[in-house]
């Protein structure tokens, strides 16, 4: 469970920093804030752009995983089969 809570800040604060990073990327666009057109233009941002959106998503689906799995677990179908034999 301890593995969950991590995903989940991880989710999270990959999240947010993407946000912040994706606004930079998005302020080269006309009439934006970046006068010079070349933020988020470098290798290294477009690196980190994709980094942290990667690892966000794959935070969530970790977190997904997790989550189903539980639920899968509290069901009858989610039951050993020793446990389903005994029902019958």
């Amino acid at each position: 469970m301890n593995y969950s809570i991590t995903a989940v800040l991880i989710a999270f604060i990959t999240f947010a920093t993407f946000t912040s990073l994706n606004e930079l990327t998005l302020a080269n666009e006309a009439g934006e804030c970046c006068s010079h057109s070349y933020c988020a233009k470098h290798q290294i941002d477009t690196m980190a752009w994709w980094a942290h959106l990667g690892i966000g998503i794959l935070a969530t689906l970790y977190v997904l995983a997790v989550i189903g799995y539980e639920v899968f677990k509290a069901t009858p179908y989610g039951k050993p089969l020793r446990a389903m034999e005994a029902l019958s």
